[in-house]
């Protein structure tokens, strides 16, 4: 008001309330004077409207400025309301600050009320004897007062509450790198606002909340708890500047520290493909792992990971740049070492698995199965007669194979394709017997005779004696492959798989020899 009066022209008067008003129309004879009035900023808003129609009567030729600020008018306001419901009111702010004085007198019109600058004033009162405690805070009082009021208010019936460990903290002195939790008290597009419960008002902006992108006023939510790092302290207007990335990294970093001295596994997001390997982040971190780390095929290429997830292990790091040296291939050696270990365990004689074809050789196929590389011999691999494995599997094939043995001291494994229902010597047993005339195809010739198919499998011979009636001297002149021809089935040996067959019997209306 000094500041203001200095710029007026003229007679200029203050007065504080309505007697002092009468007292001064009444002494400078200022009724019929055209007259000019403005209002503190900061003035009891009911006081000035009661002075205005006293004014109104008395000096009909006056302008009126109605310079209330509005947050004083909220404030007010609000004060008189929760005046209205509380045992006790806390006014938080300067005791020299004009609007924070007025608002203790609005409450102390309704209930007991204190004004409080500082949270070591707390303790010489007993607030357990006020069931409910209001809190209302002037336009000089910080966020930080407020928010460690109020916790102090909230946690007067907590037993467990430590009142001087509590303010003992509130000005404890931070320190750059210092770690801090705080509660998300306002959200912008740009940066969070949070109490940490110091004497200071916490900011995280945008691009130090994450090491992604991110939209905060969706993300985060008032009230939320958050961990972050000191990163630049102003005494001057009590802020911090914080970072919760910077944490996240730190955090993430004691994480790789302890995963290189226990030699746990983690797993990272490749970003980067380089020369000599690729780069991955876990957490914020960057790694590196070199291209004889990746274990991959010689066929494959690095190209292949990228901007995907990927299991490691870390083998160094640098404490100075913050990042670490890593290895894919130790990750999926010791993974296939404990899912080796684990199918050992499992497998057993006479259980089918499913499987992936590993390898072909001239011999029989590779497949793994539970973790272990078993060998399907080509013996094994059909009932039927084939020339090579690779012409019935490929590279890759998601098979299923049965156990037939396990050599757990020499690590083999021996698998077969072959089901026990598909066994062609079986379904010839069902189907046929000695004395049955069927028709079959021949499928080779020898000096001998002849050998005819009678299910895909299963062959018979018929001895050159038992081809036809008359004495057959040269077999391919009156056979070729790929004739059909009835024929009698004549002997079935069971224990060695071979049967006797005889054309001659069906032309000659005797038995065969």
């Amino acid at each position: 008001m000094v500041a203001i009066k200095s710029h007026c022209v003229g007679n200029c008067y203050v007065v504080n309330n309505i007697v002092e008003l009468k007292n001064l129309i009444n002494e400078k004879q200022l009724q019929n004077q055209k007259n000019c009035v403005v209002v503190q900023t900061t003035f009891f808003e009911n006081e000035f409207i009661q002075m205005q129609n006293e004014l109104k009567k008395l000096c009909t030729n006056t302008t009126f400025f109605d310079t209330i600020c509005t947050e004083t008018k909220l404030r007010q306001h609000e004060a008189t309301s929760i005046a209205q419901k509380c045992d006790l009111v806390l006014v938080l702010g300067s005791k020299n600050s004009s609007n924070t004085n007025k608002l203790l007198k609005i409450c102390q019109k309704f209930t007991k009320a204190i004004l409080i600058d500082s949270t070591l004033e707390l303790k010489q009162y007993n607030f357990k004897n006020f069931k409910t405690v209001g809190l209302v805070t002037g336009a000089s009082a910080p966020l930080n007062l407020f928010m460690e009021v109020k916790r102090f208010v909230e946690n007067i019936e907590d037993e467990i509450f430590d009142f001087e460990k509590e303010l003992e903290r509130s000005f404890t002195k931070l320190k750059v790198g210092d770690c801090v939790k705080g509660i998300v008290t306002r959200v912008t597009q740009s940066e969070l606002q949070l109490d940490i419960g110091f004497k200071y008002t916490g900011y995280i902006s945008a691009n130090e909340y994450s090491n992604t992108d991110v939209d905060l006023v969706n993300d985060v939510k008032c009230g939320q708890e958050i961990e972050a790092v000191v990163v630049k302290i102003n005494d001057q207007d009590g802020s911090v500047q914080l970072s919760r990335k910077k944490f996240i990294n730190k955090n993430a970093f004691e994480e790789i520290k302890t995963a290189l001295y226990n030699s746990t596994t983690l797993c990272g997001h490749v970003f980067k493909i380089v020369d000599a390997g690729i780069m991955l982040l876990y957490k914020g971190i960057k790694v590196f792992i070199h291209n004889s780390q990746l274990g991959l095929a010689k066929t494959e290429n690095a190209n292949i990971l990228l901007n995907k997830d990927v299991e490691f292990k870390i083998f160094s790091i640098d404490e100075r740049r913050r990042s670490a040296k890593g290895s894919i291939r130790a990750a999926a050696a010791e993974k296939e070492a404990a899912l080796k270990n684990k199918g050992w365990e499992t497998l057993e004689v006479g259980q089918t698995y499913s499987g992936k074809v590993k390898s072909i050789t001239s011999f029989g196929l590779f497949v793994n199965v539970c973790g272990i590389d078993g060998l399907v011999h080509i013996s094994d691999i059909s009932w039927q007669k084939i020339n090579t494995p690779s012409d019935v599997y490929s590279v890759g094939d998601e098979i299923e194979v049965t156990v037939k043995s396990i050599d757990r001291e020499n690590n083999r494994l021996a698998l077969t394709c072959k089901k026990e229902e598909d066994d062609p010597w079986l379904i010839f047993n069902n189907k046929f017997k000695v004395g049955d005339i069927i028709d079959t195809k021949i499928i080779s010739i020898r000096p001998f005779g002849a050998f005819a198919q009678i299910i895909p499998g299963v062959d018979g011979l018929i001895h050159i004696s038992q081809l036809a009636k008359d004495y057959v001297k040269d077999i391919s002149k009156s056979f070729k492959v790929g004739d059909s021809i009835k024929v009698k089935i004549l002997e079935i040996d069971n224990e060695n798989k071979k049967i006797k067959l005889s054309a001659r019997a069906l032309q000659e209306n005797e038995p065969a020899d």
